[in-house]
């Protein structure tokens, strides 16, 4: 994938700086899950998954120029411990970076080997996906303006962001095969519970494990509603709500690892950690239970696969709770 990637950034000479930015971000790495995924469905098929690596390089070149601007509007300096592009190019080369990363994506599938009928398909869905993504960063902005959102305003704003850039590539793989529509639908919500379990497992990760961003917890510094914090702002007193609530909407750089320690505290009162992995369960439980999927017993197993891949990183704490 990632030489697939690089080959096609090295030869979009229309937008050759653009592309330079482009192969920087990607060269921080990256588990490029959401590009297997094509393959993979395509695989449980019985078809070649060789036929998806376009449809796979498409998709992380939209999650990447998502990446680019969601590092920009959080602030963060480093990705995987390597200069954020905002960082080593400007805020504003980020933007346009960002920007020419979706476009390429969309060039990507209207010059791939699928039937026109099916390249139109492919560019539409993406389209429509990419902008169930931009939907859902700016609901998260829109949350961290509230008093205290709670879990329900998380959970709209995750099958926005996050389920739309899991339930896009399995969704684009079926639509490449001409699955019909209905099997599609019911495959690809079942995608997006998953895209809701894997941004969970996102949240638990920042707060208890070590996702290499500089600091303990930067989530909270950047403020972020995660569903731990949702949790809390849900069922807390007024002046834990109101201590949490303080800490996060201060800046970035005021916030010292006292604050952060005082607000994992208040999450550990509430055991805001619990509440997130019983959610995690609770997804998974009803995924192998969905009816729905029964029929469709490869694409089922590779949902449910994918799900324990997704959890990996957290499974020492997930252990111990």
């Amino acid at each position: 994938m990632d030489e697939c990637l690089a080959a096609y950034l090295k030869n979009a000479s229309a937008c050759a700086l653009n592309a330079e930015m482009a192969a920087y971000h990607l060269s921080t790495g990256g588990k490029r899950l959401r590009a297997l995924i094509p393959g993979m469905v395509f695989e449980s098929l019985g078809q070649d998954p060789a036929r998806a690596v376009v449809i796979g390089a498409a998709v992380e070149l939209i999650h990447n120029g998502t990446l680019v601007h969601d590092d920009l509007q959080d602030g963060d300096d480093t990705r995987r411990g390597m200069p954020t592009v905002w960082k080593k190019y400007s805020p504003a080369q980020a933007i346009n970076c960002g920007d020419a990363m979706l476009y390429l994506a969309l060039q990507l599938l209207l010059e791939s080997d699928f039937p026109d009928r099916v390249r139109r398909r492919l560019t539409a869905s993406a389209v429509s996906a990419t902008l169930e993504v931009i939907e859902g960063q700016a609901k998260e902005f829109r949350m961290k303006a509230e008093a205290f959102p709670g879990v329900e305003r998380y959970i709209e704003m995750v099958r926005g962001k996050t389920s739309a850039l899991i339930s896009m590539p399995v969704r684009l793989a079926m639509e490449a095969l001409e699955i019909p529509v209905e099997a599609c639908k019911t495959v690809c919500a079942a995608a997006a519970d998953l895209g809701v379990l894997f941004q969970i497992q996102d949240d638990v990760l920042d707060l208890y494990g070590d996702k290499n961003r500089g600091r303990k917890a930067p989530d909270i510094a950047e403020g972020k509603i995660s569903l731990l914090v949702a949790h809390v702002f849900s069922t807390a007193s007024e002046g834990d709500r109101e201590a949490l609530n303080a800490i996060l909407r201060k800046p970035r750089e005021q916030t010292t690892d006292d604050d952060i320690e005082r607000a994992l505290g208040i999450l550990a009162k509430y055991d805001a950690k619990g509440f997130a992995i019983k959610k995690i369960r609770s997804i998974q439980q009803a995924l192998a239970e969905d009816a729905g999927l029964r029929s469709q017993s490869e694409i089922r197993a590779l949902l449910i696969g994918l799900g324990e891949v997704f959890l990996k990183p957290i499974q020492k704490v997930m252990r111990g709770a």
